[in-house]
């Protein structure tokens, strides 16, 4: 099914499916400010202004992932009763809410537990149960390279996240300044709701923006598939080895990678860099991880997804070594973390 002569031109020749690029690109974006990236400056604001212990608050992160996997199970039956469009506006106007009322007002370790754990499973239930179908659906031949696209967002929001975030705490307290996140998530589920379609022939377009003779000639093993119904049951999936290796690898390597993203600039602060350097660097490297995501979504239209991901676990290992130096020389951590954006995009 993946075409193997795919230009880069003809991997933007996305028609009205842009919207759904753009929808996912700054979907990821504002999740980022609140449960990765905006935690390097958000989180030490919240934490001095509320009077909440700073490590305590970031490990809520780990509950919030763990909540978060028990409610994609409810997230994916929502969405199967009501399709990606309408679950991901829903989702996103709750992330907006949770932001504003939970997260910037928190004002014990509750509330800043319970805000983490409703805007992981929102935006994480956005991205892998909404927008991720929707795109194999929109894009069967494109899945790479569209799917590199669309995460683009992850590495804008580690460029432009902290820069902004300190802007804008210099000019107002946390409560007002940071509530554009907020604003703006709740816009972009009114934007889903009107924009997006669950099948691109809803919006009048074929599948990969191609002609209506090159659909019914190239394409119906697609067309077939409406008819499908699976026989898939929690418990059948529970029981599919495939099933759990899917699920544990991106599991551990978001486990690494996040890991590194929300304490980027402390670490490096840390180990002796100035903050404006520290935030310099994580701008630098997010633009590093936009190159990464379209490139290895390109790649991974060209040879599938087991090569690419074959490639990414044997740099992560080559490049494990360095990081287990890189506490002893600042400018050898930054590298490594400019390394580990590229990998981002990939790894999504």
């Amino acid at each position: 099914m993946k075409d193997k002569k795919i230009s880069i031109k003809e991997s933007f020749n996305l028609g009205k499916g842009w919207h759904l690029m753009i929808f996912a690109i700054l979907a990821m974006l504002v999740t980022n400010a609140g449960v990765n990236d905006g935690l390097n400056v958000a989180l030490p604001a919240i934490a001095k202004g509320a009077g909440l212990d700073y490590e305590v608050c970031l490990a809520m992160g780990t509950v919030a992932g763990f909540v978060g996997v028990a409610m994609m199970l409810v997230i994916a039956k929502f969405r199967d009763r009501f399709g990606g469009r309408k679950v991901s506006a829903v989702l996103f106007i709750i992330f907006g809410l949770t932001f504003y009322f939970l997260f910037l007002r928190a004002a014990n370790i509750v509330m800043y537990a319970l805000s983490q754990c409703i805007m992981v499973s929102c935006g994480q239930g956005c991205f892998y149960l909404c927008t991720g179908p929707m795109q194999s659906d929109w894009f069967p031949r494109k899945r790479g390279v569209v799917n590199g696209i669309s995460t683009i967002g992850a590495n804008i929001g580690t460029a432009v996240l902290a820069p902004l975030m300190t802007f804008l705490l210099g000019r107002a307290e946390y409560k007002v300044s940071l509530s554009v996140f907020a604003a703006a998530a709740v816009v972009l589920g009114i934007y889903a709701f009107v924009t997006l379609r669950d099948n691109p022939m809803d919006a009048g377009m074929y599948p990969d923006n191609v002609s209506k003779e090159k659909y019914e000639t190239e394409y119906k093993d697609i067309s077939d598939k409406d008819d499908y119904v699976s026989d898939w049951t929690i418990s059948k999936m529970l029981k599919c080895k495939e099933v759990w290796i899917a699920a544990i690898v991106p599991g551990f390597i978001t486990l690494g990678l996040l890991g590194i993203i929300t304490q980027f600039v402390q670490r490096n602060v840390y180990l002796g860099l100035s903050t404006d350097m520290a935030v310099g660097a994580m701008t630098v490297a997010g633009l590093i991880g936009i190159i990464g995501s379209y490139g290895i979504g390109y790649i991974d239209t060209k040879i599938g997804t087991k090569k690419d991901l074959y490639d990414l676990l044997r740099s992560v290992c080559v490049w494990d070594f360095i990081k287990s130096i890189s506490k002893f020389l600042a400018p050898v951590s930054i590298c490594f973390h400019f390394y580990c954006w590229f990998l981002l995009g990939r790894k999504y």
